[in-house]
């Protein structure tokens, strides 16, 4: 498939109106994306990254009210993604029951992160629903970071759009459904997330 120019809209769209996944890149590194209610698309996204389907992906949202409608949060919790949610992190929190089955994978949780792209803002704008997202690799590999290393790798399966991604490192993962634990690491230091929300 081709190397497309982020302007041409249209064709993403349609691309993953059909169930087909999409590269494009964030502001930390490329990442996968696909329509998040379709089990096809979640089908494709595990065979394109290699993954058994036994771990959930997050799901990317354009407006923090979005995340109202998907999981349940507080008035702490709120304050705390009114903080940090625009930036590199994304928070893991109890799912809502009209969650689909397959992005949760019944584990009663769901991660979450706010596009903060112009490219990822005007897709979900269209699309009008949240898109699943996950780092783009075969799972248990780097996250890549170019577009000619996605080219080589998947560049017969895979739309790919072109761009730069201008912090080279993943989000970080904060699990918020029970407590507040670290995840994973990212670009803003733990100890930053967790002094703010001890102090909520």
């Amino acid at each position: 498939m081709p190397i497309i120019n982020e302007n041409n809209l249209e064709l993403i769209v349609t691309a993953l109106s059909g169930g087909e996944v999409v590269a494009m890149p964030a502001d930390t590194v490329f990442g996968f994306y696909a329509l998040y209610d379709q089990i096809g698309a979640f089908n494709n996204l595990n065979s394109l990254k290699r993954r058994k389907p036994d771990t959930p992906y997050g799901i990317i949202v354009n407006h923090l009210d979005d995340i109202k409608e998907l999981a349940v949060v507080n008035d702490q919790t709120m304050k705390f993604l009114n903080k940090f949610i625009t930036g590199p992190l994304t928070v893991i929190l109890k799912s809502k029951d009209s969650v689909p089955p397959h992005v949760t994978l019944n584990t009663g949780k769901i991660g979450i992160r706010l596009a903060n792209t112009p490219l990822l803002k005007n897709i979900l704008e269209i699309i009008k629903k949240p898109l699943l997202q996950t780092s783009a690799n075969i799972s248990g590999e780097k996250p890549i970071v170019t577009t000619d290393d996605l080219s080589k790798i998947f560049g017969k399966n895979l739309l790919i759009v072109e761009g730069s991604p201008k912090l080279g490192q993943a989000s970080a993962i904060i699990d918020m459904s029970e407590g507040f634990k670290l995840i994973r690491h990212g670009v803003v230091d733990f100890n930053v997330y967790k002094t703010y929300w001890e102090n909520l």
